[in-house]
């Protein structure tokens, strides 16, 4: 049953910050890409997921329905996306941080690297390495813009927390995706046994954005509360 569980963790995970989501009613611009995100995550796994359970049940389906690496690939290509816009519209302004340029460069990546080195019906090592590189970087220029900020959101900062739960699931996943082809061809069962540290940190980092989704409408409103408490004078007359 754990097994089970775990193994659909990348479905159901997804489902607590969509719940939170439709609880709350809470619409800001800069996360719209991480809505759109867990909808598109949410699709893409679940048909993993049936296809696996499918190929399973029928050991002789062949074609389409057997294989659901590619789908993976394509989460990974969405992911790092709509991540760069999200930290895009979360007022990451670095000089360097050109959303359009970097998105750009990512596609070229993925094009070449199915071009010339890996089949895009198998799981992409090189792939999800770039994805955690692009977006570790976006992480760190993100936490650096924020130090550099005149006023903190010292109460709470969805736009923070959901940085922070992705740092902490592409730092633990960066080397687990570096080697995970060489794993699948050289130690196959240990491969497949550390993909559950994927699944927990997926089920970490859901939680994160769940959390950004829940407090972000009442944080803001004690903010604003708190805003002009700080400046009385902005009161006055």
């Amino acid at each position: 049953m754990y097994r089970l569980i775990l193994e659909w963790s990348e479905v159901w995970a997804i489902l607590i910050p969509l719940l939170i989501l439709l609880l709350k009613h809470n619409h800001s611009a800069s996360l719209k890409p991480i809505v759109w995100y867990l909808i598109c995550a949410l699709i893409l796994n679940l048909t993993a997921d049936l296809i696996r359970w499918h190929s399973w049940h029928n050991p002789t389906v062949s074609g389409f329905l057997k294989y659901n690496n590619w789908l993976y690939n394509c989460h990974s290509i969405v992911k790092t996306i709509l991540f760069v816009l999200f930290f895009k519209y979360a007022g990451n302004s670095s000089k360097w941080f050109n959303s359009k340029w970097i998105i750009i460069t990512f596609l070229l990546f993925v094009i070449l690297n199915f071009l010339f080195f890996d089949n895009f019906f198998y799981i992409s090592s090189h792939l999800f390495t770039v994805e955690g590189i692009v977006l570790l970087i976006c992480c760190v220029s993100f936490f650096l813009r924020r130090l550099q900020d005149e006023e903190l959101y010292i109460e709470f900062d969805p736009p923070l927390i959901i940085a922070t739960g992705l740092t902490i699931y592409e730092g633990i996943n960066f080397f687990i995706f570096l080697f995970f082809n060489v794993l699948m061809k050289k130690e196959k069962g240990f491969a497949i046994t550390i993909w559950d540290v994927h699944n927990i940190s997926f089920i970490i980092f859901c939680v994160f954005i769940a959390y950004a989704f829940y407090g972000r409408k009442n944080i803001n409103r004690n903010f604003n509360q708190s805003s002009h408490l700080r400046n009385p004078i902005s009161n006055i007359g």
